[in-house]
């Protein structure tokens, strides 16, 4: 009896390390690799097409425009395009650490609004110190808090795939880059009689 009964007590602590272990591990998220995800891929292109799009053109769309406005030089005016991509990519760190907290899609919509007031508070006053705030600093911190989470997400849903998926959603960058400065001179000169603020609000609008 006693023999078994210090086999019982044996087998009882050789079973409790690996019932502890099962308690602990945490199972892994279940990565979809497709389905909803490439609505979440989709998404990030349009980010990426957009955003992009808008802060890499504007030094093509809207130095002229603003220079005969403001009356001022060359390179006071390029300063508010130079902060507004360097805000973006300055905030990274920023957005690093509330996407991790809050999650991707948070982040992704205060980016969202901060992005288009920037832009739209741009239309009401015709400063350049003015610009340098709105387009520079608000404008270029709601971008960086997009920039990051549209990469990231895409990350969560696709595993084998991961690659493509991030691939295709970079693509958006490219092409809206090449896009707007077509564009964008075209509606401004047909539809808003060649007012840069007016497409100020429209880019708020897209944004």
């Amino acid at each position: 009896m006693t023999t078994e009964r210090n086999n019982e007590n044996n087998n009882s602590l050789l079973d409790e390390p690996n019932e502890h272990r099962r308690k602990t591990v945490k199972r892994r998220p279940i990565v979809p690799d497709g389905g909803w995800g490439w609505v979440i891929v989709f998404s990030s292109f349009m980010i990426h097409f957009i955003m992009d799009g808008i802060t890499y053109s504007m030094g093509d769309i809207y130095l002229e425009p603003m220079l005969s406005s403001l009356k001022l030089n060359r390179g006071s005016v390029s300063i508010i395009f130079a902060s507004l991509e360097s805000i973006t990519l300055a905030a990274a760190p920023i957005s690093t650490v509330f996407t991790n907290t809050f999650g991707s899609r948070k982040i992704t919509i205060v980016g969202a609004i901060l992005a288009s007031l920037g832009f739209f508070l741009s239309r009401l006053w015709t400063n350049i110190y003015y610009y340098y705030v709105t387009i520079g600093l608000i404008a270029g911190i709601g971008c960086g808090l997009m920039y990051l989470p549209a990469i990231v997400s895409v990350g969560y849903y696709f595993e084998r795939k991961r690659s493509f998926a991030i691939g295709i959603a970079d693509c958006g960058s490219g092409l809206g880059t090449i896009a707007f400065p077509f564009f964008i001179p075209w509606i401004m000169e047909h539809f808003f009689s060649n007012d840069y603020k007016g497409i100020l609000v429209l880019e708020s609008v897209l944004l």
